[in-house]
């Protein structure tokens, strides 16, 4: 076998491997997490610290679907809730607080922005009946099954 060498850029290093599938699969890696690729900076987006995506529970009953976010800050005319079929959409943006020009901040670890967030729910749902609650910046949204999902009990009957 050949020997290749594999550059690890973010510390400057190479690294020697006598495997050239190891260099094949870094160059892959350089070309999708790469600047070049379009996909890579949604990615990095996404993950980035500052992108604002709220934390959520999903639990399922049997009768209906209840979903919990974590919306501290939030006020119900910040946040927006669709659904259409069986998608579930929640929008939300939490304005950046002002402060006056004499202030300096030191620290900014508080999340400002828009965020959205999609849940296809596996079942047929029943898109009259939902409700939504945000309670201690809690937000609680109940989403009722179609009532050919929820479960019916059958009866056995005997032959007496």
């Amino acid at each position: 076998m050949t020997n290749c060498q594999v550059s690890n850029r973010s510390e400057g290093r190479s690294v020697s491997s006598r495997y050239p599938l190891v260099w094949d699969f870094d160059q892959v890696m350089n070309h999708f997490f790469g600047e070049g690729n379009p996909a890579s900076r949604v990615l990095r987006e996404c993950s980035a610290s500052d992108t604002l995506a709220p934390a959520w529970e999903v639990v399922e009953t049997d009768s209906e679907f209840k979903v919990i976010l974590d919306l501290p800050g939030f006020a119900p005319e910040d946040v927006s809730i669709e659904l259409k079929k069986d998608l579930l959409t929640v929008t939300g943006h939490r304005h950046e607080t002002k402060t006056e020009e004499k202030n300096h901040v030191h620290v900014r670890e508080r999340k400002f922005g828009k965020f959205q967030r999609v849940l296809a729910f596996r079942e047929p749902v029943e898109n009259d009946n939902v409700s939504a609650s945000l309670d201690n910046g809690v937000l609680t949204i109940q989403v009722p099954k179609a009532k050919d999902a929820q479960p019916k009990k059958i009866d056995i009957r005997t032959k007496a």
